[in-house]
């Protein structure tokens, strides 16, 4: 996340609500876990979403691709099998247009 708000990115995260102080420490606006996540994101960032970086969720990747227009714009470097439906396992996007 750092290193995305570093480089002018605004993130969105999700966290526990025990973490939602330090992650908005470190730069991102926070939406918690869990039933209708996707909405949640979508209204934080007012705009549609141009990447997905799952980190270390079991979120299943049908349900980050939502946000999405496509699914090259899902990158996961913990749940390895979402590379499965077309999301990318790598911890690069490269640049986002």
């Amino acid at each position: 996340m750092q290193m995305a708000v570093a480089r002018g990115a605004r993130v969105i995260a999700s966290s526990s609500e025990a973490n939602h102080d330090y992650v908005r420490e470190i730069g991102a606006t926070t939406v918690p876990y869990g039933e209708g996540m996707a909405d949640r994101v979508r209204a934080a960032a007012g705009w549609p979403v141009d990447a997905v970086l799952d980190i270390a969720s079991k979120t299943s990747v049908e349900y980050l691709r939502r946000l999405v227009s496509r699914p090259s714009q899902v990158g996961c470097i913990a749940n390895l099998p979402t590379a499965q439906p077309g999301a990318r396992p790598t911890p690069w996007f490269g640049e986002v247009t």
